[in-house]
């Protein structure tokens, strides 16, 4: 199936976008590259999945938007052709300092911020830290702010995943002697990635794009732990608007009514009981951060998963515009 996606996409002749390349050094040891195109309006700063990928795969989706916006995609340090030495500091708290780093130094202000997944996490603590450099947010499918949360829609994905993927994730996961370990991680990679769309046509032009690095991912995952920037998320000051594809798969959680928090440790005990006996309506987790953050807007895209941008475009098109006037 792959193969037959990699003969299509080289058939396949994309829209011309034009963008300019550019490289910029930021400390000894790193450099951070990125890309400026569109005909007319603000910057977007685009922050890529990951977290591991670069840049390229979000382009068949969001490069229509630079008809209205000036695109300005990043590929954070270590990933695609953005250069990381000696990996001094990895993590999300470090690509959030590289990336206000070059926005300071191309003396940019006050930046709109368009996000996919993990990129999501580099976006909220950009704002935390440099609230000054940011505008408005938008976040497209975030990954879980936890680590457990993040495992958690990762095996979500694996159960729910339809045949063949389903089936090519569990034999990918199995050490294989004709396998190199990083060829097994690409093909799971790509079948997990393929498990949370909707539909798997936009593959065609992905699945090419779709560079997974595993050293690099261990060595970032590693470096954080058991991450949680729930509280981050909770904090947001910016107005941020959350897109969801209606069929990405993840673990819901019963939905909370924050105007109704117990205060005292019996009262949430007496809480607890009573909730086990009502009926619990469980929702995505980001519909929860909304109810308790009035600066938090969540919108869904039907007929659409992890890529609403290249699956369903015109309704992902006309809520990012909107947002943004």
């Amino acid at each position: 199936q792959f193969k037959d996606w990699l003969e299509r996409h080289e058939e396949y002749e994309a829209p011309r976008y034009t963008f300019r390349k550019a490289t910029m050094r930021l400390t000894p040891v790193s450099s951070i590259t990125y890309w400026l195109g569109g005909d007319e309006g603000d910057p977007l700063l685009v922050l890529h999945g990951g977290p591991d990928l670069d840049h390229r795969y979000l382009q068949p989706g969001y490069d229509r938007l630079s008809k209205n916006r000036v695109l300005f995609y990043v590929d954070l340090p270590g990933r695609g052709e953005s250069k990381l030495k000696d990996w001094p500091r990895l993590g999300v708290d470090a690509d959030a300092d590289s990336v206000a780093l070059l926005l300071a130094k191309l003396n940019m202000r006050n930046v709109d911020v368009l996000a996919h997944e993990w990129g999501a996490h580099v976006a909220v603590r950009l704002a935390e830290k440099y609230p000054k450099l940011v505008n408005r947010i938008i976040l497209d499918n975030p990954a879980a702010p936890s680590f457990s949360g993040w495992l958690a829609d990762v095996q979500a994905t694996e159960q729910s995943a339809k045949e063949p993927w389903r089936s090519d994730i569990q034999l990918m996961k199995n050490p294989l002697p004709l396998f190199y370990p990083e060829i097994r991680d690409r093909y799971a990679s790509l079948g997990l990635f393929t498990a949370r769309l909707f539909n798997p046509a936009p593959m065609v032009h992905i699945a090419p794009l779709l560079i997974p690095d595993l050293e690099f991912r261990s060595l970032v995952l590693e470096a954080m732990g058991e991450f949680d920037f729930s509280e981050s998320y909770a904090n947001l000051k910016k107005e941020t608007l959350i897109i969801n594809g209606k069929a990405t798969p993840s673990v819901p959680v019963v939905l909370v009514d924050p105007s109704k928090k117990p205060e005292s440790a019996e009262a949430k005990k007496a809480a607890s009981k009573d909730e086990k006996k009502a009926d619990k309506k469980e929702v995505h987790w980001t519909i929860n951060l909304a109810l308790g953050n009035k600066k938090i807007r969540v919108t869904t895209i039907d007929k659409a998963g992890l890529l609403p941008a290249f699956e369903n475009p015109e309704p992902f098109e006309a809520a990012v515009l909107s947002f943004l006037k």
